[in-house]
C-alpha cells in the first residue's frame, strides 16, 4: 500500500502562501494526482487548483527531478516506473470563509480540500499531515493532535487521518486562538475562537451546550466521541460549514456580545451554531446517496438538499427555543423573517424544491439579477415545509409523533457507513417516520411550486399571522436598488409595475414626475403615494434616455408577525407547548 505524508509550512504569513511537500512511496507504476474542485457542504465547483502553483517532483532519496505532467486543470501525472516521489507546490490562501483556506500572521484556517492532493488509489489509505508553524501557535480541529514538537522557533504538529474523506472533512485552525472546553453528556467538546474574544464566554458555552443537548434528544444521543467548533471572528467573517465531528463558523465581533445591536447579531450566531451542529446528524451521517462517499472532481447533484439543508434550517429556528436559549418570541420572529423572504421571491412559483436542490450547483451559488424571479432557496422554503410537516404530523397523529421521528428514522437507517437514501424514496421515508399520510404537503410543496399553508398550520397551535407595513411604505414599483448615490436598478421583480412599465436591471432612474431623484428621494416619492396612482419615470437604458409610466402597486409587507391568537383554545395552547417547549402564557404576555 502506498504511504502518504504531507508537510505544510505556515511560516510565510506575509505572502499568504502555504508551502507543501507531499511524499509518496510504494507507488504502483506511477500515479495520477488531483486537487478537489469543490468541498462537501458547499455545492459549487470552485476550482481550488487556481490557487496552486509551482508544482515540481523529485525523488525524496536522491533529489533527482521527476517529470510531472499536468494532464488537466487540477490533475498531474507521474511517469510510469515511478515508485516514490516528493511533490512540492505552493497554495495562495487569503480568503476568509468556511469553504476556503486563510493564512496571515495571526492564524491559519485550513480546509484540506483546497490544499491536499489525492488520487484514486489513495482514497482509502491512512494519511499523515505535519503542520510547521510558529512556536507560539497552537492547533485545533476534529483530528486528534497534541501540542506537537518545538524546535527553535517552529512547532510541528502531526495529524493522522484514516482516509482522504476524513482529512477533507476535518479543517484545522492554527494560531493565537482561545480554547474553551465543555462537555455534553460526558462527551468532550471544544470552542476554538480566533480573533476578538467573546464578550460573554459563559453565554456562548451555555448556548452551545443547550443546543447540542437539544439535538441529541431528537436523535437519541450523540453520534461522535469528540466535537470541535472552530470560529473565525473578523469584520468580514460570516457563514458556516458542517463537518462530521466539527464545524467551521465565521462571525463579526459584535455577534459575540448578546447586548449589541439589540441582540440581532447574537441571535444569528446562535442560529448558525444550531444549524451547523445539527448537521452532525442530518447531512454528515444521514444523507442522500449522492453525498458520500464523494467524487471531488465534478458536481454530485441530489434532489434532497431540501432535507439536508431545509429541514436543518427549520431546526435551527426551533431548537434555540427548545433549548431555552431564545424566547418563543424570538423563534416566531425568525420564522416570520424566513416566511417574508419566501413571499418576496416570485421564483417560488417557477422552481420546485426538488429542482432547487438538484440545480444548486448551477443556480443557488451563482445568483444574478434573475435569481429571485426564477429560483427558490431550498434553505428558506425547505424550512417552511419542515414547519408545515411538523405541525401536520403532530395534529394527524394526536401528538404521538412529530418531525423528530422522521429525523430519527433517517439517521437510524441511513447514517454512514451505511449507504445514503435515494432521492426517489424520500417521500416514503418521511411518511413512514411520521406514521401518517403527508402527500397533500409533499407533492404540491416539494415536487410542485405551491406554498405550504402556514397560516392554517400555525392556527392549529393557537397562533395568528399579521402582515405589517411601514407608514412610509404605501406603494411600490417592485424594484431593489444598487448601493450607491445613483438610482440604479439592481433587480426588477417578476410581474411588478416596473416590469410592466419596461424597466430593466441596470437602468438608472433620472426623474420621477419630472423631479430629479436620488435613492432617498426616489423612495420617498414612490412610498408616499397610493397604489393605483400612475407616475411618470424618466430613466437611462444603455445610453438612451427614456420615459415610461408605471401604475403603483401594493408593496410586499415589511414584516410578518406571528403572535398568540386571543381565541386560542386550551388544546391549541397545549399543542404549542409540546411543539416549541415554551409556555404559551409567555407569548400571550408579549402579544398583550
Amino acid at each position: 500500500m502506498p504511504n502518504y505524508f504531507l508537510r505544510i509550512s505556515l511560516l510565510e504569513p506575509r505572502t499568504h502562501t502555504l508551502g507543501l511537500d507531499l511524499e509518496l512511496d510504494a507507488l504502483d507504476d506511477g500515479i495520477t494526482l488531483w486537487l478537489p474542485a469543490w468541498t462537501p457542504g458547499s455545492y459549487l465547483i470552485r476550482d481550488f487548483a487556481r490557487h496552486l502553483f509551482g508544482m515540481r517532483a523529485t525523488d525524496p532519496r536522491t533529489g533527482a527531478a521527476i517529470p510531472v505532467e499536468r494532464i488537466d486543470l487540477a490533475a498531474w501525472r507521474l511517469p510510469a516506473g515511478t515508485r516514490r516521489a516528493r511533490l512540492s507546490y505552493r497554495v495562495y490562501a487569503h480568503t476568509l470563509s468556511p469553504r476556503t483556506s486563510d493564512f496571515d500572521d495571526h492564524h491559519a484556517t485550513l480546509n484540506f480540500a483546497n490544499v491536499a492532493l489525492s488520487a484514486d488509489g489513495l482514497a482509502r489509505m491512512p494519511l499523515s499531515v505535519a503542520l510547521h508553524m510558529p512556536a507560539s501557535w497552537r492547533c485545533d480541529g476534529a483530528l486528534a493532535c497534541d501540542e506537537g514538537q518545538i524546535e527553535g522557533c517552529t512547532r510541528t504538529v502531526t495529524l493522522e487521518a484514516p482516509d482522504y474523506d476524513t482529512l477533507v472533512d476535518s479543517p484545522v485552525l492554527c494560531g493565537h486562538h482561545e480554547r474553551h472546553d465543555f462537555e455534553v453528556a460526558g462527551v468532550p467538546h471544544r470552542f476554538a475562537i480566533s480573533g476578538a474574544p467573546p464578550a460573554s464566554r459563559d453565554a456562548l458555552l451555555h448556548a452551545a451546550t443547550r443546543l447540542i443537548e437539544t439535538h441529541a434528544r431528537v436523535f437519541g444521543g450523540l453520534p461522535y466521541r469528540r466535537y470541535v467548533v472552530l470560529l473565525d471572528v473578523a469584520p468580514e467573517a460570516k457563514g458556516g460549514l458542517e463537518h462530521r465531528d466539527s464545524a467551521l463558523l465565521g462571525c463579526k465581533p459584535q455577534a459575540l456580545d448578546p447586548t449589541m445591536e439589540s441582540g440581532k447579531t447574537w441571535r444569528r450566531l446562535v442560529g448558525l451554531l444550531a444549524h451547523e451542529t445539527f448537521h452532525a446528524w442530518n447531512g454528515k451521517r444521514a444523507r442522500p446517496f449522492a453525498l458520500g462517499p464523494f467524487d471531488y472532481t465534478r458536481p454530485t447533484p441530489t434532489r434532497a438538499l431540501w432535507v439536508v439543508e431545509g429541514l436543518t434550517t427549520y431546526y435551527d429556528h426551533i431548537s434555540p427555543a427548545r433549548a431555552g436559549v431564545w424566547s418563543a418570541r424570538e423563534t416566531l420572529d425568525t420564522i416570520g423573517e424566513t416566511w417574508l423572504t419566501l413571499e418576496s421571491s416570485p421564483g417560488r412559483f417557477v422552481q420546485s424544491l426538488e429542482d432547487a436542490s438538484y440545480e444548486a450547483w448551477i443556480k443557488f451559488y451563482k445568483p444574478d439579477e434573475s435569481s429571485g424571479n426564477l429560483t427558490v432557496s431550498y434553505y428558506v422554503k425547505g424550512a417552511l415545509v419542515g414547519l408545515a410537516l411538523d405541525l401536520a404530523i403532530r395534529e394527524r397523529t394526536g401528538g404521538t409523533r412529530s418531525l423528530d421521528d422522521v429525523m430519527r428514522l433517517l439517521h437510524d437507517r441511513f447514517a454512514s457507513p451505511r449507504p445514503g437514501y435515494r432521492d426517489e424514496d424520500v417521500f416514503a421515508i418521511v411518511q413512514e417516520g411520521a406514521g401518517c399520510d403527508l402527500e397533500d404537503i409533499l407533492q404540491p410543496c416539494v415536487r410542485g411550486t405551491q406554498d405550504p399553508d402556514l397560516e392554517g398550520a400555525l392556527g392549529r397551535v393557537g397562533l395568528r399571522v399579521r402582515r405589517e407595513w411601514e407608514a412610509s411604505h404605501k406603494a411600490s414599483v417592485g424594484v431593489t436598488l444598487r448601493d450607491g448615490d445613483r438610482v440604479v436598478l439592481d433587480k426588477v421583480r417578476s410581474g411588478s409595475a416596473a416590469e410592466r412599465a419596461g424597466l430593466s436591471p441596470d437602468d438608472e432612474i433620472v426623474a420621477i414626475e419630472k423631479t430629479p431623484v436620488d435613492p432617498s428621494s426616489a423612495g420617498a416619492l414612490v412610498g408616499s403615494r397610493s397604489p393605483g396612482e400612475e407616475i411618470e419615470i424618466t430613466y437611462a437604458h444603455r445610453g438612451r434616455l427614456c420615459t415610461t409610466r408605471a401604475t403603483l402597486e401594493v408593496p410586499p409587507p415589511d414584516r410578518i408577525r406571528i403572535e398568540a391568537a386571543p381565541e386560542a383554545s386550551v388544546r391549541q395552547k397545549a399543542r404549542f407547548e409540546a411543539w416549541l417547549g415554551a409556555r404559551f402564557a409567555t407569548l400571550e404576555a408579549v402579544t398583550g
